[in-house]
């Protein structure tokens, strides 16, 4: 417990790399699903880390922890194919396998909101920052 709890500060202290911790986080961090999915999705909005983009698109998909959404799982992992996280790459082609073009238009239009809406987050937290110091 101690040393996932010390590669998770590493990890959001930027300390060492997402590709480094995707391969050491496990996929049952937590035994509770749905208190696993709030734990990742806090990571994505903390740090924007492709390994925690690309685990919650696959618990969008899965609906492990929340309710099944292809849409999200979608978003997520173009999140993490920005980001030029193989895993994720590699899930959006197979999920683009079970979505219709209409599907995929959407989604795509989702994806562009939420890297705009996380892009402005950071500058709004970089600001928040700089007032304070």
């Amino acid at each position: 417990m101690l040393k996932k709890m010390l590669l998770i500060g590493l990890l959001s202290a930027g300390l060492i790399s997402t590709a480094f911790a995707s391969d050491y986080i496990p996929p049952a961090h937590y035994q509770d699903p749905a208190k696993e999915f709030n734990f990742v999705k806090g990571v994505v909005h903390r740090t924007s880390a492709a390994w925690a983009e690309y685990k919650l698109g696959k618990y969008y998909e899965t609906g492990y922890g929340t309710k099944q959404d292809n849409l999200q799982a979608y978003v997520w992992y173009k999140m993490g194919v920005i980001d030029k996280f193989k895993p994720a790459i590699i899930a959006l082609n197979n999920l683009k396998e079970k979505m219709t073009l209409a599907q995929i238009k959407t989604a795509e239009q989702l994806a562009y909101s939420t890297q705009n809406q996380l892009g402005m987050e950071a500058i709004n937290d970089v600001r928040n920052f700089n007032h304070q110091h």
